[in-house]
């Protein structure tokens, strides 16, 4: 047996694996529902559609003339073009709200319509249809207006559909929202309630609990010198910088900041992971052994 080609083979092995982890990583985790996920529509409908195409984006929102926002329109009659109601299936407004610590949803519109608008959130998932139980009741005004819709489980009402099954386990499908519906209804409901009206929408941001590293001390979400002066400052006098939850900063937690230190290089898009750190490394290695192979 040529040991070193065995060798050699097993490593390229482990490359391919460790690069595929990587991708599966990545893939898996750069788009999904975040808090701070915000549709500006500077770039587009951000995923906001109707059923048969995206809604347009127009200029001249409430920051000037170049600020771009979704303009909806609903005819009042039969079919979906009659009911105020978009829908987003992208990979960014759908995932796992209740890991992502997703508690609510605000937006600015514009309605200038003449009806008062119901505006609710309903969602899809594992355990069915659901809408928000609560609405935001905007008046018609010439002015833009601010709404928000808690995202707690108790927010929902079980409904039915035709793109799903009825609501039966709120807790499963905010694990796993595969549709989310912006839409008017005096009352929680999958569907639009016809209505002849225009609005426009813009900022739709998702807001929630940011859960961060526990040596990441000043909750800037990187773990790197400022929190180790953070630590320094706060040694044997407060809790500022406690990273074991026992009340104290001492040297525990400096052990903990040491083992999760990550220093933000500039211009890099983000830290990797300690998992993807380990791959790369592991990647890079094989990498090498097979360029060092090919000279000798």
């Amino acid at each position: 047996m040529n040991f070193r080609r065995y060798r050699y083979d097993y490593v390229q092995h482990l490359a391919a694996i460790a690069l595929a982890c990587i991708f599966a990583v990545v893939t898996s985790t750069a788009h999904a529902i975040a808090v701070g996920q915000l549709a500006d529509f500077e770039s587009g409908d951000d995923g906001w559609r109707n059923g048969l195409g995206p809604w347009p984006v127009l200029s001249g929102g409430q920051d000037g003339p170049t600020d771009d926002f979704l303009s909806i329109q609903a005819g009042g009659g039969g079919g979906s073009l009659g009911r105020l109601v978009a829908f987003n299936t992208s990979s960014e407004w759908t995932g796992d709200y209740t890991a992502a610590g997703i508690t609510q949803l605000e937006f600015d519109i514009l309605n200038n319509s003449g009806a008062t608008l119901d505006i609710r959130f309903a969602i899809n998932g594992p355990g069915g249809l659901f809408s928000t139980t609560s609405s935001a009741t905007i008046a018609s005004s010439s002015q833009w207006q601010s709404g928000s819709l808690s995202f707690d489980s108790s927010n929902f009402t079980p409904v039915s559909g035709n793109s799903g099954s009825m609501g039966m386990d709120i807790t499963a499908t905010l694990a796993g929202v595969s549709e989310i519906r912006l839409l008017h209804n005096p009352n929680p409901a999958w569907v639009g309630q016809p209505v002849s009206a225009t609005a426009g929408f813009d900022n739709i941001l998702a807001l929630g609990i940011t859960a961060f590293d526990p040596a990441d001390f000043n909750e800037d979400t990187f773990v790197d010198g400022a929190d180790l002066g953070v630590w320094q400052t706060a040694y044997g006098m407060n809790d500022d910088a406690d990273a074991n939850d026992d009340t104290e900063s001492n040297g525990a937690d400096y052990l903990i900041w040491q083992q999760n230190f990550a220093p933000l290089i500039i211009g890099a898009q983000a830290v990797p992971e300690p998992a993807s750190a380990v791959l790369l490394s592991l990647a890079g290695f094989a990498a090498g052994f097979g360029r060092s192979r090919k000279e000798n």
